[in-house]
């Protein structure tokens, strides 16, 4: 039931997507580790004059851990560094969790920042950093505190193919049950983009 309803809400935003901005790029990202995989889909809504508006849907299946779906709106452009190629974005995401070990499933609103830096002299690759956090105050249904870290190095195969690895720390606080960790190790990825 929880995988249907990601994958109708992937296909929404997908359609809205596709209506809004006919000619832009989308993007399929697959990642997995030892006991969990994560699907993102992510989507141009519209184009401003520093950069695009962004919407991803994503879901997260911890084998021993509980599931993570995600929804997040964000902007993304150049940040004007001298010597290196560097984009950030900056949003915010809500997110869903419905932990194993928990009997009940967490809500938050987390603020969202995302760097991503190319080597001057290794154009193929390229280096991704990633933050959500939602404080308590952002936090809803049970759940207290939220934070998602994530690195990957990135390397592109094809102008529209990158495969990549990196290391993911998920973790959501409870009111009763205390720190849920969904995701915590390495993960290998491929990355589409159309």
């Amino acid at each position: 039931m929880r995988i249907r309803a990601w994958i109708v809400a992937t296909l929404m935003i997908w359609a809205t997507t596709a209506v809004a901005e006919p000619n832009v790029r989308h993007t399929l990202d697959l990642s997995f580790g030892d006991d969990s995989a994560r699907f993102v889909y992510e989507g141009q809504l519209s184009h401003t004059t520093t950069g695009p508006v962004l919407v991803d849907v994503g879901y997260l299946f911890g084998d021993e851990t509980g599931d993570l779906g995600h929804v997040g709106l964000k902007v993304k452009g150049d940040v004007g560094a001298q010597y290196l190629q560097v984009e950030a974005a900056l949003g915010g995401t809500l997110f869903w969790a419905q932990p194993d070990e928990v009997d009940e499933d967490g809500g938050a609103l987390a603020l969202t920042g995302e760097v991503y830096i190319v080597p001057p002299q290794a154009t193929r690759l390229r280096i991704v950093g990633e933050l959500h956090y939602a404080p308590s105050v952002l936090s809803f249904n049970g759940a207290d505190e939220f934070y998602e870290v994530g690195a990957r190095v990135e390397y592109e195969v094809l102008q529209q193919a990158r495969v990549y690895g990196g290391y993911r720390v998920a973790r959501m606080e409870f009111d009763d049950a205390g720190s849920v960790d969904l995701d915590d190790g390495f993960h290998i990825g491929l990355n589409i983009s159309f």
